[in-house]
């Protein structure tokens, strides 16, 4: 025997409101996972300080992951410019990525600001800042300089 329902079941149609940051393309890129700090410090004093954080100098090694690291910048980031997980060989003069304790990574992706890189006698490592396009690009810098590093924490 079948029973009748006291109560009337209605569709109703909901809707959420998600805020999240977008690029310039509409497009979703999660900025949760990026730190800045407000000391500065060499390229190889931000690489450790990163490291023990359970963080990584951000090596924006794709355009996804660059404009990851843009939609953070363009709220988060400050005056100056902020170092990055790229390097130069002292042996090859090869650009890589340092990412983790001692992993590197060839570079195929790159947002060089104009002029730059500069020669490997005058920059061995890599800052990001924002150039007078309002684009966040790559600038060739002495590893000694004292700079804020944005450190990323991969989300899985």
């Amino acid at each position: 025997m079948r029973m009748k329902s006291k109560f009337t079941v209605q569709t109703v149609n909901v809707s959420m409101c998600v805020c999240v940051l977008t690029d310039r393309d509409g497009c979703v890129a999660d900025s949760a996972h990026y730190k800045i700090t407000t000391d500065v410090m060499t390229w190889p004093e931000s690489h450790h300080y990163c490291l023990n954080i359970s963080y990584q100098l951000s090596t924006p090694s794709s355009e996804m992951a660059q404009k990851e690291m843009t939609n953070f910048l363009q709220n988060n980031r400050g005056p100056g410019y902020l170092w990055i997980g790229l390097r130069r060989s002292l042996f090859t003069s090869e650009w890589y990525w340092q990412k983790g304790n001692d992993s590197k990574y060839s570079v195929s992706f790159t947002k060089w600001a104009d002029g730059h890189p500069d020669i490997p006698q005058k920059a061995l490592c890599a800052a990001v800042s924002q150039d007078a396009n309002k684009e966040f690009t790559w600038k060739s810098v002495s590893c000694c300089s004292k700079l804020r590093p944005i450190c990323y924490k991969q989300q899985y």
